[in-house]
């Protein structure tokens, strides 16, 4: 075995098993990386081969990640969000006044990748007695970007017991800067109007999904 200060002459063996490891240095592996334990890594580790980890990778500071497609740190290339989870959509007027709505009945998920968010989303009420002016589906889970970047249209799969006429069709159209997405109507005679709390009616009910970009 070599002592302190001799000369390391022998060469490794092809494998080496470790239960903890720590890197300090700067190490390029050629072969395949299995990383089973708690290994740090403290310099730059370069991998040529295929590495395997068996558990999820978590990094040790907030708002850092992967840079995807180069080479090198390329701040446009920098994957550093990701979030998933659900929300609830609300019924409500220009004012922020609330709809009735039927307990448990409205829910959505969303998929936060970067600034990208997909979502899903049910409204439906009992009553919009105490609604006036334009309807807004509020509560969305992420304010959306501000500049003309931050419009965005969420499409409407399913609508029923709204107060609308044949050949009109809904959308939810997202502005900058907000978290409200408003309630619209398409006509193929007298173009793209605001709904009313009347059109919408007591018992009406939207599925809707879409993409829109946040800050």
């Amino acid at each position: 075995m070599p002592y302190v200060g001799q000369t390391i002459t022998e060469v490794f063996p092809t494998s080496i098993s470790v239960d903890t490891a720590t890197i300090s240095g700067n190490t390029t592996i050629g072969g395949t990386l299995g990383v089973t334990g708690a290994s740090t890594l403290s310099g730059t580790l370069g991998v040529t081969g295929v590495s395997t980890l068996s558990d999820n990778i978590v990094f040790g500071a907030s708002g850092k990640g992967v840079h995807l497609g180069v080479t090198s740190a390329t701040a446009s290339n920098l994957q550093d969000d990701y979030e998933e989870g659900t929300w609830t959509p609300t019924l409500v007027d220009g004012s922020d006044n609330e709809a009735t709505v039927n307990s448990g009945s409205n829910g959505g998920t969303y998929t936060k990748i970067g600034r990208m968010v997909a979502i899903t989303g049910r409204c439906t009420t009992s009553s919009v007695s105490g609604l006036s002016s334009i309807v807004y589906v509020k509560n969305l889970p992420f304010t959306s970007l501000s500049g003309q970047a931050g419009y965005a249209t969420l499409a409407v799969g399913q609508a029923f017991n709204l107060n609308i006429t044949a050949g009109q069709s809904v959308e939810l159209s997202v502005s900058p800067n907000d978290t409200k997405a408003q309630v619209r109507l398409n006509d193929h005679a007298s173009g793209n109007t605001h709904m009313s709390p009347s059109e919408w009616s007591n018992n009406g009910y939207v599925m809707f999904s879409g993409v829109y970009v946040t800050a």
